[in-house]
């Protein structure tokens, strides 16, 4: 064995660990797998017999690569639940685990914490009658943390196709005209933001 390589030939590396019962045969690399959120899983790759590991714990912050070098256990611990994109260079040895985007909204209506995640496209915010401050909480697949807002303030008169960009560093606002719950609807894609206002009666 020479490296990465075997007399030769590239080996077909497959990653084995708790969440999959340590099976040398059911995630050839490159691959995705489902992991639970606050969970740390032990894993190692495998390959023609040979086990290759690093002695280290992997997080979010330190996911853009390591060396595997040894025959100690991984570890890999998660913040969210989702889906994990193990990959492998057989030409450094490197292993790098993308981590799933988190997307989030978050504002004075709940404390701007992580409560309420947009990232399946849209959420639902029960509002008072007033004006709140908001702003879009990204994560990118290397655990970078960054914002995305808008210079102005939403009404129900103007309230669809806004642009959230990173480059804003102001909160966004919207106007609530009266209580009660607002669909919130983001495009990851295209940066778009629109609210759905609840119905409006009149007496």
């Amino acid at each position: 064995w020479d490296g990465w390589t075997c007399t030769g030939q590239v080996i077909t590396w497959y990653v084995a660990g708790d969440f999959n019962q340590w099976n040398t045969s059911a995630n050839k690399l490159d691959c995705s797998i489902n992991l639970d959120a606050n969970k740390t899983y032990a894993f190692k790759i495998y390959g023609n017999g040979i086990w290759l590991g690093n002695d280290g714990t992997m997080t979010r912050q330190y996911s853009e690569g390591w060396i595997m070098d040894n025959a100690a256990d991984c570890h890999i611990t998660t913040d969210f639940a989702g889906s994990y994109q193990f990959s492998f260079d057989i030409n450094t040895g490197k292993l790098t685990v993308a981590y799933p985007e988190q997307c989030f909204l978050k504002g004075s209506f709940n404390d701007w914490e992580e409560t309420h995640s947009i990232l399946n496209g849209s959420v639902t915010v029960t509002l008072a009658a007033g004006t709140h401050t908001f702003k879009i909480y990204r994560y990118d697949s290397h655990g970078t943390p960054y914002w995305c807002g808008n210079t102005g303030t939403m009404t129900r008169e103007n309230c669809s196709g806004w642009t959230m960009s990173s480059e804003v560093n102001d909160d966004c606002k919207i106007t609530a005209d009266f209580d009660g719950d607002y669909t919130f609807t983001y495009d990851r894609s295209t940066g778009k933001l629109s609210v759905t206002y609840p119905t409006a009666y009149k007496v």
